[in-house]
């Protein structure tokens, strides 16, 4: 049987995601699926999943059922409800709810042949007035917050701080700073909430906090979640030393996140908490064990017969370790190295190509807690200041604008 991870010209080439280069990826992944004979699905199940309960979401905030979708979200995240891929439903049917009312928004900043200047406002105030009535429902803030943090990361964009504009900035930081106005008031009655431990986690890609914070929060969330890999893989984002760590705590806290989840993953937590990390920053592959992530690897897919996690993990070795990033210097031998560890350990275990997940395998890294945004340009304007935070909210929470730490 060929090699998983056979060398193509094509994939160094694969991160730089141009509307032709997609077209490469997309044959790169058919020709893989030929050669090892799997069928190939250009839907992904997971996808699918996501779109249709995010849509739940949307109906019930557009029939105004505010009750109906409270008692959703809070019954999804009780039984940590998740997708084929881990994705938890709370958090999607609170975005979907907030779809009409940030949706234009999001379309104006995501495409750059149009004017910043002239994004629709008032979104966030229509929805903030709509929940007016249930300002104590955790749920339903929960739905406010998703949609301030999306608004906010839409502002920011991708790329390094350096490139973004000030007022785009000024903006994400501002919008975060209101999420966790929103939160901060329903804390005390949320302490086994997965959902709200997760939106407590997402606001570190805007606003400070010291590492043992960091730790603390996101090893409250995996107690409270520990099947859903994605809080392990953002996790290790946020140890990087670009964020709240450095190598060697990025490693000492792969194997203790390994401990903690071991009735779920067996060592596989080792492995979900480098995965996206090393999509970051190909430099932490100076501290990975490749023997002890293999193993993690071959634990995951025992403890969880998961045709999007086999795609996810092949994709990973197939297309991200290719990547020129993983090619320079001292990196190339350790890419290869675990390519090679990745190889051995899914032959026999795809069963089908999910094309989705692959595809994303190659798509630039976005911030963490979030799926793959596009790009702001520079060349849009944006006034200065822009009124954001709503009077109702003055009512209910105290909101700094010196960027306050997540202590609760």
């Amino acid at each position: 049987m060929p090699s998983f991870f056979a060398p193509s010209r094509l994939l160094g080439i694969l991160p730089r995601q141009k509307p032709a280069v997609s077209a490469l990826v997309a044959q790169v992944v058919a020709d893989f699926a030929k050669a090892h004979a799997l069928p190939l699905r250009h839907e992904g199940p997971d996808l699918q999943a996501q779109a249709t309960i995010a849509t739940r979401g949307l109906f019930l905030a557009r029939q105004e059922r505010w009750s109906d979708l409270s008692h959703e979200m809070k019954m999804a995240d009780r039984h940590l409800d998740r997708t084929l891929g881990g994705v938890a439903h709370a958090p999607l049917l609170a975005r979907g709810a907030a779809g009409d009312a940030i949706g234009p928004l999001l379309q104006v900043l995501a495409d750059p042949g149009l004017v910043a200047a002239h994004a629709p406002g008032g979104g966030i105030s229509a929805l903030e007035e709509a929940l007016e009535d249930f300002e104590d429902d955790f749920a339903l803030g929960l739905v406010l917050v998703y949609a301030l943090i999306e608004t906010g990361l839409a502002w920011r964009g991708q790329g390094w701080i350096s490139d973004v504009p000030q007022a785009h900035w000024h903006q994400f930081q501002a919008h975060f700073q209101q999420a966790q106005a929103v939160l901060a008031t329903h804390g005390q009655f949320t302490r086994n909430s997965a959902a709200y431990a997760a939106a407590r986690c997402a606001l570190f890609a805007a606003l400070p906090a010291r590492a043992e914070e960091v730790c603390t929060a996101y090893e409250w969330l995996i107690d409270l979640d520990p099947g859903n890999p994605h809080h392990m893989r953002n996790f290790g984002v946020h140890l990087l030393p670009r964020w709240f760590g450095d190598y060697d705590r990025l490693e000492t806290q792969a194997q203790r996140i390994a401990g903690r989840c071991a009735s779920v993953w067996g060592a596989g937590g080792y492995a979900w908490v480098y995965l996206d990390a090393l999509r970051h920053d190909p430099k932490a592959l100076t501290v990975l064990n490749v023997d002890r992530f293999a193993n993690a690897v071959t634990a995951i897919l025992d403890n969880a017969e998961n045709p999007h996690y086999a795609n996810d993990l092949a994709a990973f070795g197939a297309l991200t370790l290719a990547g020129p990033a993983f090619q320079s210097g001292v990196l190339r031998p350790m890419a290869q190295g675990l390519r090679q560890a990745l190889d051995q350990v899914l032959q026999g275990r795809l069963r089908e190509i999910h094309a989705p997940v692959w595809m994303q395998a190659a798509q630039p890294v976005a911030l963490p807690g979030t799926a793959a945004r596009p790009v702001v340009e520079e060349g849009g304007k944006i006034p200065p200041a822009v009124p954001l935070f709503q009077p109702g909210l003055r009512r209910h929470a105290q909101i700094s604008r010196l960027r306050p730490s997540l202590s609760a």
